[in-house]
């Protein structure tokens, strides 16, 4: 059966669990309970649904999040229906917020959004804090899978189980996933359009993972149900938020980007043709700094210096921060990433 297709178990209620079933699924409850423990409940107030980019040839536009700072900081799966740079956030109580993507990290696939909860401090996870899953927990998976919450009402929950803690290679598209550590590999289908970034909770309501985007394996081409342990998202958040809110972050994106790549490090991006073009490399000059360094042609630029080049306009402005100065790059090369140095500039080749 296609994981994709498995309809919905049922929907969590404010005063517990009626007698519902899904497809091969029991109520969801503790041990000889007809309802979800209070703090499996109180959960769902820190999960929102997201709404995006997308809607076109099968691409949804809308995924879910977790909220893990009570200023309105958010935390979801990296993807297209974030592209756009601003998204739409609606909690369980209804409410709509105006999101700004803060940034994304391409080695962990998360991405951080904040919204403006307008002096409110919002229920949320506390990373820091998160416990360990082992192989064979109880867990429940809380979503917005296929979209069925838009307003005020409270997202999908599924149990499931742990059932393992393992390294995870597989492919989205023809491309693979940089295996970036351990995952949690769940008994609870979580491929399905929509449950990206939701939260996967013991029974006491505690964060133990975000579900991630959707993939196949390498070896069957099944769909993936799969969940990024959340005590190791932790740093990778605080780094998309200093690196937004520091001084001496990000450049402003109003800040032209004044750095003649080709004239100082002999290569030159595509053209940006639309907002967010991605930061590829089409040309690189034969015994220039560039290729001395190792750039080559169709390389993928990721970071800069740490902050993440999300579009071609977006990698000038961080090379132009610099100064002329060293700039360390991390490229995506077919299924590996690189790390490449671009040498100083020297002063007759520095851009003016």
């Amino acid at each position: 059966m296609n994981a994709r297709r498995i309809p919905l178990l049922m929907t969590l209620a404010a005063a517990g669990y009626g007698a519902g079933y899904g497809a091969g699924y029991g109520p969801l409850a503790c041990p000889g309970a007809n309802a979800a423990p209070p703090a499996a409940l109180a959960a769902s107030t820190r999960v929102v649904k997201v709404y995006g980019a997308g809607g076109l040839q099968g691409l949804e536009a809308y995924q879910t999040g977790v909220i893990v700072k009570p200023g309105g900081v958010l935390l979801t799966t990296n993807s297209l229906v974030l592209d756009r740079g601003e998204v739409t956030i609606v909690r369980h109580t209804g409410q709509r917020y105006s999101g700004r993507v803060v940034g994304a990290d391409p080695f962990s696939d998360i991405a951080v959004v904040q919204i403006d909860p307008a002096g409110e401090a919002l229920p949320c996870f506390d990373l820091a804090s998160a416990p360990k899953a082992e192989p064979g927990q109880p867990v429940l998976v809380l979503s917005n899978a296929f979209g069925i919450a838009t307003g005020a009402e409270p997202v999908t929950v599924m149990r499931g189980v742990v059932s393992g803690v393992a390294p995870l290679r597989a492919r989205r598209g023809v491309l693979e996933r940089i295996d970036g550590g351990d995952v949690l590999l769940l008994d609870a289908v979580t491929s399905n359009p929509g449950a990206a970034g939701g939260a996967v909770v013991n029974l006491r309501g505690q964060l133990l993972g975000v579900v991630g985007r959707e993939l196949q394996s390498r070896v069957t081409g099944a769909w993936l149900n799969y969940a990024l342990p959340a005590g190791d998202l932790r740093l990778p958040v605080e780094r998309i938020l200093q690196g937004d809110a520091s001084a001496g972050g990000l450049p402003s994106r109003d800040q032209p980007a004044d750095v003649d790549l080709l004239r100082v490090y002999g290569f030159a991006l595509v053209a940006e043709i639309v907002p967010r073009t991605p930061a590829y490399v089409d040309y690189v000059q034969a015994g220039s700094p560039a290729a001395r360094a190792g750039l080559a042609e169709d390389d993928l630029v990721v970071t800069v210096d740490g902050f993440v080049a999300s579009s071609t306009a977006e990698f000038g402005r961080l090379v132009a921060k610099r100064g002329g100065g060293p700039v360390a790059l991390v490229v995506q090369r077919g299924e590996e990433f690189i790390d490449v140095t671009l040498p100083a500039a020297t002063p007759d080749t520095t851009a003016r």
